[in-house]
Parts: structure tokens; C-alpha cells; sequence
């Protein structure tokens, strides 16, 4: 049986996207909400402040039985995977198709549609991002962090080259997906 449960009521599309836990003194429990226009969490209603037809991440933190400790609203862009480490600071990844921004930062696509990681620290400030995309479409399928915070991604492009950092990857089926890890 459950201990608890909470609901995102969507008024347009929306879903739970990711979750993650972590494990100190006071476990939190952290959770995305994607929607469109508006959603309901636990009773509060959230909704697009610029009126867009984009995505939007609701990140909420809740206590063990449930209960919510904080909330923020990202409008107009789309947390798929999150870690969370003991110091309070997210490791988000992002599909990146149209213009995003985080904090006064934009990011664009350089085609077809990429991933953008970043690392807010535990005031929501950006302190680094990694675009990864070439012409095409690529995706990130699962990221982890160890015990130094260090990230590990699997994923596929289609792109005929992909860098990730200063490694560069041929794709020898142009077109086709590709995986990397």
C-alpha cells in the first residue's frame, strides 16, 4: 500500500516527467510536472506566465509523507532527467528544439533537436551547461552521477559527427541512430 500520493491535474497536456530522492539527515523527495498551459499540484495551481504554447517544468520538493516543501515553475522548457545531490544542487538535462533560457542564458538548437545539460545550485543559479547536437536529432537516454557528482550519459544521434567535449563521434550510417555512451 502507499504511504501517500499526490496528483498533477493537467489542464492541458501534462505528466510526471522524472523523480529523484535524496538521502541525508531529512530525505527529500523531488519531482517534475510537465504541462502546457496550467497544472494543479497538491492543491496549487500553477500556470505559464508568458502565455506560450511551449512546455513547462514544475520542480517540487516534498517531504517524506508527502507533503510540499517547495516548488519552482520553469517556463518554457522541459526537465526529462534530474539528480539532485546532497547539497541541494540539480543536475537537469533538456531537450532543446527551440530557444531556451536559464536564468538571463539562451540556448539554441544547432539542428534537429539536442540535449542541453546543466547544474543550478540550490538557489536556482546556473553554474555550468553541455550542449550536446549536431545537424540532427539527438537525444539523452539516461544520465547518473557518482559520489564526486561526476555525470555519465547514454544516448543516440543521428548527426554524421557528434562532440562531446573534446571527443568526436562519427556516425557511419548518416540518418540512422547511433548509441554513446
Amino acid at each position: 500500500n502507499p504511504l501517500w500520493v499526490n496528483v498533477a491535474k493537467s489542464f492541458t497536456y501534462g505528466g510526471g516527467a522524472s523523480i529523484a530522492s535524496v538521502q541525508t539527515s531529512n530525505q527529500y523527495i523531488y519531482t517534475t510536472v510537465v504541462f502546457k498551459w496550467k497544472t494543479e499540484f497538491a492543491g496549487v495551481v500553477y500556470e505559464n506566465s508568458q502565455n506560450s504554447q511551449e512546455y513547462n517544468t514544475l520542480l517540487v520538493k516534498l517531504d517524506t509523507m508527502g507533503q510540499v516543501v517547495e516548488s519552482h515553475l520553469f517556463n518554457n522548457i522541459v526537465f526529462y532527467l534530474f539528480h539532485v545531490d546532497n547539497s541541494s544542487n540539480y543536475y537537469c538535462s533538456a531537450p532543446l528544439f527551440t530557444p531556451i533560457s536559464i536564468n538571463s542564458q539562451t540556448f539554441s538548437s544547432n539542428g534537429g533537436t539536442d540535449v542541453l545539460i546543466f547544474k543550478l545550485n540550490n538557489q536556482l543559479q546556473l553554474q555550468w551547461e553541455q550542449q550536446i547536437g549536431g545537424t540532427n536529432d539527438e537525444d539523452l537516454s539516461k544520465f547518473v552521477t557518482d559520489t564526486q557528482n561526476n555525470i555519465y550519459i547514454t544516448g543516440n544521434f543521428k548527426s554524421p559527427t557528434l562532440s562531446l567535449g573534446s571527443t568526436q563521434l562519427s556516425n557511419t550510417y548518416s540518418g540512422s541512430n547511433n548509441f554513446y555512451l
